[in-house]
């Protein structure tokens, strides 16, 4: 199916799983659990591949600690979600 102007839009992803959740303050500082986390989502996405989704309302920050630990950004779709705060981000992993 063609979407607008001829455009193919991108295909679902087979399958995704989330591998971490975090809860950050309105100002998106990250913990250094927060940090050991994101260090553990980009060691598995060296190793097994696939796009890091983040979704959640501040996730240019963990977009940001992801591509200082080597995931390529564009391996990384930062998804902000609704414009209010609940702090909760969750990060999937789709192939």
């Amino acid at each position: 199916m063609r979407g607008a102007k001829g455009a193919v839009p991108p295909p679902a992803p087979a399958a995704s799983f989330q591998v971490a959740e975090l809860v950050t303050g309105p100002d998106g500082m990250l913990s250094p659990a927060d940090q050991a986390a994101l260090r553990d989502v980009a060691r598995l996405q060296k190793r097994t591949g696939g796009v890091v989704r983040v979704e959640g309302a501040a996730a240019e920050p963990v977009r940001q600690a992801l591509v200082a630990q080597g995931v390529p950004s564009r391996k990384i779709r930062a998804d902000a979600g609704p414009d209010r705060w609940d702090g909760v981000l969750r990060l999937l992993i789709e192939y």
